[in-house]
Parts: C-alpha cells; sequence; structure tokens
C-alpha cells in the first residue's frame, strides 16, 4: 500500500490497484450489506493490520482477530461469525475461489479506507520510470483489464 509514510523509505510505482475494505458474509445473508450494520455482529478480522485498527476505532462489534484471514472466512463458512473484513482484493479472490459460492462480499457500495496498491521500489530506483511503463503499456493494450477481470471480477 502507498503511504507517505512509506514514501520516505522506498520509491512506488504508479499505482497498480485501487483497493478499499470489503466484508465476507455467507451467500444467504442479506442482513449485511453496509459497515454500519456491523453493529452486534460477530466479525472476523486479520490481526495486526490496518484494517483491523480501523475497524475497531470506527465501527462497533464483536471483532475476532486471527493471525491468518483464511481462519477467519472459514470461521465464517462453520457459522462462528457473522461477516470477515478485509482487503478488497483478498476478499475478492477468496469469494470467487475458495468461498465455492458458500460466501459473496458486501460493502462495495462504502468506501471507508481507500489505499493504493504499488510496487515498492529501492529509493531512487532506476527501475521506477521502467515499472511505471510497463503498467502503462499493459493498461494500454488491454492486458491489466484482463488480468483484473480473472482475478478480481
Amino acid at each position: 500500500t502507498i503511504t507517505d509514510a512509506r514514501k520516505q523509505v522506498v520509491d512506488f510505482s504508479d499505482g497498480y490497484y485501487d483497493a478499499d475494505l470489503l466484508m465476507a458474509v455467507k451467500s444467504g445473508d442479506n442482513s449485511i450489506t453496509k459497515f454500519s450494520e456491523l453493529a452486534g455482529k460477530k466479525v472476523g478480522l486479520k490481526q495486526g493490520t490496518a484494517a483491523a485498527s480501523f475497524m475497531k476505532s470506527k465501527y462497533k462489534a464483536d471483532y475476532v482477530e486471527f493471525p491468518n484471514i483464511d481462519n477467519a472466512y472459514l470461521d465464517l463458512q462453520a457459522g462462528n461469525l457473522d461477516a470477515v473484513v478485509h482487503d478488497s482484493p483478498n476478499v475478492l479472490y477468496y469469494v470467487k475461489t475458495a468461498g465455492g459460492g458458500k460466501v459473496k462480499s458486501t460493502g462495495e457500495t462504502d468506501s471507508i479506507l481507500p489505499q493504493k496498491y504499488g510496487f515498492a521500489l529501492q529509493k531512487n530506483s532506476s527501475l521506477t520510470p521502467k515499472v511505471d511503463a510497463a503498467l502503462n503499456a499493459l493498461r494500454a493494450d488491454g492486458t491489466y483489464d484482463k488480468i483484473y477481470f480473472k482475478w478480481f471480477n
């Protein structure tokens, strides 16, 4: 994730992905569509992440933190959690693959912690403009969109 604090230490390529937080819920659960609806719900988070800190400071819920986000997803499927909150690319990938139709993503209409992902490179690296050029080429010829839709749509 590109942040001002990290920019002090490394250079970043142009952003290659705009992320936010999303929720995973069981497929049949329509009671949670917004982050504000997590009050009173049991919610899984990945321990030690910016997302966990943000959620605990902003939204009241019964939070359970996991050292590995996969365990949170498994607890959701087992019925031990009402939702899991994590970075959007991870939630979307899980829903599309290991979720097996048993979970869905929700909360897409709330933009609560927007983040831009970029490649971190050594400060003043000669590779930074080359990585930016490669990203621009991938976007220009449609390859970026093909990759995105394969993995996140």
